[in-house]
């Protein structure tokens, strides 16, 4: 496979050679940004890999459909799976797959290299990507079950019919208990040799036991002082001996899912508390180097809810000395009507003019390491503008509606200025 030139080739990513990705639900998937698009890696025999049945890491890595891919990533050919990054990029905005090419360009001809001809490899885990299972203390409006446990009481009561969850499902999100199994540990090990990073998500990873017991493995193994740890999370806990092991750690990096500022957040991530929030965050930024924080960088899933209300959480930034001043903004493709596109053609407008305001404000300001936060708000601007689904406002309205009668809150209260539009644009659509 000589002559591979990676700026010519729009469809590699990295993660198929040195990545491994575990799911809430223990299936094995290629990567958390693929998730809306596949349910999984399937074996021979055509059933996905759960970390439940014990497959090796050659069963998963070579099998036909990892072979397949890869095979298709080095012809150009796109994939399915990844759509997300494709949408990304035709919005110009940088991907999942930009950025972790970029961060692994010097192996890349080696790995391309060290590729059979039917996409077979050797496999060494440089990158791993745990959701230990759905447990959380919140139930954000754009989450569901499969990730929120919290998520299971009302989720039936609130959601239209296509999302609706069958008994087995429910059974199925109740019962996430392949994260206390010892299994879970064997296959850890299994990926270690190698490893520099080491991801975890939710449910939100710093309430869960388990990620605390795998750091304590890493360092009992001795690997820890190799590894950086990252995580997503809702900055609303900080586990004093959670932090503890990450000074065993080579570095730790945080992206903090923050959905906007004050209320804005509260209303999106039930139910959360700014206050706990300002305070875990000033925490953080004033022992940075204590616990070997390399990054702080607050990340934001831009939805109906908060497209308008965005530069008072880059304006909070501004009081910290070690957080990225700007936001990872990151576009809502699920559930449809929360997308921005639903927005009214002239609420799009206002929400555009703001929006370039920020990132003009920017453009000076970051370091090149940070430019395509950028880059983001303009590929934010060009998904918004990509269709006008306008028509399921009225499925937004309802749909939010049971939400803030199953939790005691009002919409008015929380984000007064998108509820008058909301409201004035449902009349308009019943007058019609």
């Amino acid at each position: 496979m000589s002559g591979f030139d990676i700026s010519k080739n729009y469809s590699f990513c990295v993660l198929p050679w040195i990545h491994s990705f575990v799911n809430s639900d223990g299936n094995y998937q290629v990567c958390c940004t693929s998730e809306e698009h596949h349910r999984g890696i399937i074996g021979n025999d055509g059933k996905i890999f759960n970390i439940k049945d014990n497959p090796s890491n050659e069963e998963i890595m070579n099998s036909d459909f990892m072979k397949k891919l890869r095979k298709d990533m080095l012809a150009g050919n796109l994939n399915k799976i990844c759509t997300r990054c494709v949408v990304t990029e035709k919005s110009d905005g940088v991907s999942r797959r930009n950025i972790e090419n970029k961060e692994y360009e010097n192996i890349i001809n080696n790995l391309v290299a060290g590729s059979d001809e039917d996409g077979k490899i050797n496999i060494e885990f440089k990158s791993i990507d745990y959701r230990l299972g759905n447990l959380c203390n919140l139930e954000c409006r754009m989450c569901g079950p499969h990730s929120s446990s919290r998520w299971l009481k009302d989720w039936n009561d609130v959601k239209p019919d296509f999302e609706q969850i069958n008994k087995a499902l429910r059974d199925r999100y109740e019962n996430y208990d392949w994260i206390e199994k010892e299994y879970l540990l064997t296959e850890f090990k299994a990926k270690l040799q190698h490893l520099e990073k080491l991801h975890f998500a939710g449910g939100e990873p710093l309430f869960t036991p388990q990620m605390a017991q795998m750091l304590k493995f890493c360092v009992d193994m001795g690997v820890a002082k190799n590894i950086i740890l990252s995580y997503n999370t809702n900055i609303s806990t900080l586990p004093p001996p959670v932090l503890e092991l990450w000074k065993e750690f080579k570095g730790v990096r945080l992206l903090c899912s923050v959905d906007g500022f004050n209320k804005v957040n509260e209303y999106i991530r039930y139910p959360s508390k700014w206050k706990v929030i300002d305070q875990n965050l000033t925490f953080l930024d004033n022992h940075f180097e204590e616990y070997k924080i390399q990054e702080i960088l607050l990340s934001c899933t831009v939805q109906i809810y908060n497209i308008l209300e965005l530069a008072d959480l880059y304006d909070y930034l501004k009081k910290f000395k070690n957080v990225i001043p700007a936001v990872n903004l990151v576009n809502l493709h699920i559930p449809f009507y929360l997308r921005t596109t639903v927005l009214p053609p002239e609420t799009k407008k206002i929400a555009e003019s703001r929006l370039t305001k920020i990132a003009e404000s920017l453009e000076d300001s970051l370091p090149e390491k940070y430019q395509y936060l950028v880059s983001n708000i303009f590929e934010i601007i060009n998904f918004m503008k990509l269709e006008d689904q306008s028509n399921h406002l009225p499925l937004f309205y309802n749909v939010n509606t049971k939400i803030d009668l199953a939790k005691g809150i009002s919409f008015s209260d929380y984000i007064p200025e998108l509820q008058s539009i909301i409201s004035k644009n449902i009349i308009d659509f019943k007058n019609d």
